[in-house]
């Protein structure tokens, strides 16, 4: 092959730049005057050169260096917008990019955690590749905060991407916002090291602690009042959603909101918002208490009361209704102690209330033979015993945060925040209310207050092992979500696969029960044979699909585990709105009461079809992009 360079190459590439000083040597080629190295040289005749001898030129040493030291300049300035880059993407609080570990403040009380910090971020590189982290633990203002910082800042100044975050201020920060959550999620991935300030605070116990008092008042419902007291609490259970869904509206919003204000370290921003969410939590109480009170007779009947099982639900209702401004006080507080630095102290105060409304309930049913009132009455109070203790913890001058004389002021810009935040548990509230609303109707069509009634024991017998499940996710979450963003995609599947399994026995344990002794589980909650034989007839066909009832669950909230909340939330609903529905619709009309207990285990069988197809789905995208 003959090519002939001086004929394909420009002519700009035969012609070396000639400084001053530079000059010819006695080879004939061009010198540099400088660094007197070559930058010309020769290339001899071959089929390249067209078979003759050619010059061109070349690079001398200082040009050499020069260029060196323009990539070297380059790279650095790279590296220092990498830098900017990633610490942008941190998340960090603005009040926390300036902690380092050459100017922490070491005494007596925080050396040891000064050297475990240092010693972390010197072993890093081994800490990441054996998933080590650490765990800080303790009450507000002891730098816990700062301390994470300084690891972050140190890292972070070596080039490692870390992200220092919480959960309120994700969903504070992508709250509507698509385009806000794609950015934050993209930084969690990139992420060696996840920093998650205040875990915990973000977490609300409204749903639990409420199954939790209607489980005890349906066990001494059932034995002390019978199966006219069970059904007519049934009748409760939508107006108890509602009750539910408003109050979750201000606790959910207030408890966020102080956790976010609380971490940007504006007390008096937290301060306010104590004082808004309790205002909020009375004028919410009054307002729909006092409405629901009114109407309460109207709205029960809309739910399926029949006028054997209205008065029941009418006694219960009344009371709880009269003590809502307690209730939602109660709980209102409780998660902005929690969210607040005190989750050891909210956990208690939701203990003490569970064994005071399990001590007091048989008390006021039996001894005092109230019935059903004494079931609302033990509720109250127990409630009101947990509000008196989280009024003296906010009103206690050691408090972190507490109130002042001014705390009934409402400021718009806060309970819009409220709104914002809270809404999304509330529909959710709502949309749980409806469905019962529909079963309740339907029984009372098709089976009569005997079948509402048999229908209230399964929910709770249901609810018990759904309960186990959702504790066993929460402990699922937080270390998928790491993982997750450490971008360890084995270790999220293998914590996938597992918590499936453990789901799975759980319900499957459930199933078994419910099959093979459904008389046995009945008769825990009434002595009335009429009413164990529907339910345990109503029980054996509703368990029927339960084993994969712990998986849908688990899939649910594994998405919530990874930022995908709208995933999360459609998995939620589609038993519900897309599934149990229609089936509430179709079975009920060739049936009777047993295609009500049927179109459960349908809706159960169809939600997990539809999460294992979005889990196999959005696993094999993950694959091919993993591939590519």
């Amino acid at each position: 092959m003959n090519l002939d360079l001086q004929k394909v190459l420009p002519a700009e590439a035969f012609e070396t730049e000639q400084n001053e000083g530079d000059y010819i040597g006695k080879d004939g080629l061009l010198y540099c005057g400088v660094c007197r190295t070559k930058k010309q040289t020769r290339l001899p005749a071959s089929d390249f050169t067209g078979g003759r001898e050619i010059i061109v030129p070349c690079i001398c040493k200082c040009k050499v260096e020069e260029n060196k030291r323009k990539e070297e300049e380059e790279k650095k300035r790279q590296e220092m917008q990498r830098l900017e880059r990633l610490k942008a993407s941190s998340l960090m609080d603005a009040k926390l990019k300036a902690a380092r570990l050459d100017g922490y403040k070491v005494d007596g009380d925080n050396q040891k955690i000064y050297n475990l910090a240092g010693n972390y971020v010197k072993r890093f590189d081994e800490m990441y590749e054996k998933r080590q982290g650490l765990l800080f633990w303790g009450t507000v203002g002891t730098g816990k905060s700062y301390t994470a910082a300084c690891i972050a800042n140190e890292l972070l100044n070596q080039m490692i991407p870390v992200v220092m975050t919480s959960f309120v201020k994700i969903l504070q920060n992508i709250q509507g916002n698509p385009d806000e959550e794609e950015r934050i999620m993209a930084g969690l991935n990139a992420a060696k090291l996840l920093i998650i300030d205040d875990l915990g605070a973000e977490r609300s116990t409204d749903y639990a602690l409420e199954k939790v008092y209607n489980i005890i008042d349906s066990i001494f419902i059932g034995h002390g009042v019978g199966a006219m007291g069970i059904a007519g609490l049934a009748i409760t259970f939508p107006l108890m959603n509602l009750v539910v869904a408003f109050c979750t509206l201000v606790s959910a919003g207030g408890s966020t909101i102080s956790s976010i204000r609380l971490g940007q370290k504006d007390l008096d921003g937290a301060t306010e918002v104590l004082g808004n969410t309790l205002m909020f939590c009375l004028i919410n109480a009054v307002v729909f208490g006092g409405l629901a009170f009114l109407f309460l007779d109207e709205i029960l009947r809309f739910f399926g009361a029949s006028q054997d099982t209205l008065p029941y639900a009418r006694d219960f209702m009344q009371i709880i209704l009269a003590g809502t401004p307690i209730t939602y006080t109660m709980i209102g507080l409780n998660n902005i102690m929690r969210a607040t630095g005190y989750p050891k102290k909210a956990m208690l105060t939701s203990m003490v209330t569970v064994v005071c409304n399990i001590i007091l309930a048989p008390i006021f049913i039996f001894h005092f033979d109230w019935g059903i009132r004494g079931a609302a009455t033990a509720t109250v109070i127990s409630q009101f015993i947990g509000m008196v203790w989280v009024v003296k913890h906010f009103l206690d001058k050691d408090s972190f945060v507490r109130f002042r004389p001014d705390f009934w002021k409402l400021k718009k810009r806060i309970i819009s925040s409220i709104f914002s935040i809270g809404m999304s548990p509330f529909l959710m509230n709502v949309c749980a209310c409806v469905i019962v609303i529909i079963i309740n109707n339907s029984l009372q069509r098709h089976g009569g207050d005997m079948a509402i009634g048999a229908y209230g024991i399964i929910n709770r017998l249901l609810t018990l092992y759904i309960m186990i499940v959702l504790g066993l996710t929460m402990g699922m979450q937080p270390i998928v979500g790491y993982n997750f963003g450490a971008q360890k995609h084995d270790r999220v599947k293998q914590t996938l696969k597992l918590s499936i399994l453990t789901g799975v026995c759980i319900t499957s344990s459930g199933f078994l029960i419910c099959e093979l002794f459904p008389h046995a589980v009945s008769a825990i909650f009434t002595n009335d044979q009429e009413l164990i034989d529907i339910a345990s007839r109503g029980v054996r066909i509703c368990v029927l699909m339960f084993p994969l009832v712990g998986a849908q669950i688990v899939i649910g909230n594994f998405f919530q585990s990874i930022g995908k909340a709208k995933i999360s939330i459609f998995l939620s609903l589609t038993r519900q709105l897309l599934y149990l529905l229609p089936g509430l619709i179709f079975f009920p009309r060739f049936i009777g009461l047993d295609g009500i207990w049927t179109s459960m285990p349908v809706a159960d069988f169809f939600a997990f079809l539809t999460a294992l197809v979005v889990l196999w789905t959005y696993i094999r995208k993950k694959n091919k992009e993993s591939i590519a």
